[in-house]
C-alpha cells in the first residue's frame, strides 16, 4: 500500500545539516535536495524544526569529512536563526537521558544526545542520514527514527 507519511514535529539529526550544506548526493539520493525541502515547508510555517544546541557545533564537520569551508559555516550560522528552529538546550535533564539511552541502545552519546533532545521536543520523528549509528525505523521513547524524506514524496508502507 501506498501512503503519504507526514511529520508534525520533525527533529533533525547533524548529517541532515551537513548533508544540505554539502550538497550530497549518495546512491542516486540527493539529500540535500530533501532536506532543502523540509526546510521550505518549516519556512512556510507547515510545521517547526527541532535540533539541539549541541549540533550547532557538530555540524562543522561529518565523520569521515572534511572541516565545513568558512563560506558553507556561515551559511549554516545563518540557517539556525531562522524562527522556524527550535533549539532544544543540552541541559543535564537532556544529559542524562542521553547516558540513559546511550547505555539501554547501545548509542554514542552524540547520537544519544538527538535522540534525548527529540524525546524532550516531543518531535515525532528524528530524521538522520546516519544508519550506521542509529537504529533507523525503529521507534525509541515515542520518537520514531527514520531516512530524512520531504512529505512531498510518496512512500512505500
Amino acid at each position: 500500500m501506498i501512503s503519504q507519511a507526514i511529520y508534525q514535529r520533525p527533529y533533525l539529526e547533524s548529517s541532515v545539516f551537513i548533508a544540505l550544506i554539502k550538497g550530497e548526493v549518495i546512491n542516486t539520493i540527493d539529500r540535500g535536495q530533501v532536506a532543502q525541502h523540509i526546510l521550505d515547508d518549516a519556512s512556510a510555517g507547515r510545521w517547526p524544526v527541532f535540533t539541539s544546541t549541541f549540533t550547532l557545533a557538530e555540524v562543522v564537520k561529518g565523520r569521515g569529512r572534511p572541516l565545513l569551508t568558512p563560506a558553507e559555516e556561515k551559511t549554516i550560522a545563518d540557517f539556525f536563526k531562522h524562527e522556524y528552529f527550535k533549539l532544544i538546550i543540552l541541559d543535564r535533564e537532556v544529559a542524562e537521558l542521553a547516558r540513559k539511552l546511550a547505555r539501554s541502545h547501545g548509542l554514542r552519546p552524540p547520537d544519544a544526545v538527538h535522540l534525548a533532545s527529540a524525546v524532550k521536543a516531543k518531535a515525532d520523528e528524528l530524521l538522520t542520514w546516519d544508519q550506521n549509528d542509529f537504529p533507523v525505523n525503529t521507534t525509541i521513547e515515542g520518537v520514531a527514527i527514520r531516512l530524512p524524506y520531504w512529505s512531498g514524496q510518496m512512500k512505500m508502507v
